[in-house]
């Protein structure tokens, strides 16, 4: 399935910086959100993050795993910020 690792990671990682920034960043650019908005966006990005950590240091599982359980926790991220809006 990863016939090109290096542009796998480099998509991979760049995604997951992009969107750790916006998360990371949102309360000092709108702060009007519910507190569980933000919440979920912390533990989105640690544990996605310690996830990574984890993969590189002992390759317990596979990359693509560790991509879908962040993308996962984006995706309820992204459902908890468009509950905020419509509130």
């Amino acid at each position: 399935f990863d016939t090109f690792p290096v542009i796998h990671n480099i998509f991979g990682y760049g995604q997951f910086f992009v969107l750790s920034g916006l998360i990371l960043t949102l309360r000092r650019v709108y702060s009007g959100f519910h507190a569980r908005t933000y919440r979920i966006g912390y533990a989105a990005v640690g544990t996605t993050m310690l996830l990574m950590v984890l993969f590189h240091l002992t390759h317990f599982t596979t990359l693509l795993v560790v991509e879908l359980i962040g993308q996962l926790l984006a995706y309820a991220w992204v459902l908890s910020v468009t509950r905020n809006m419509a509130e």
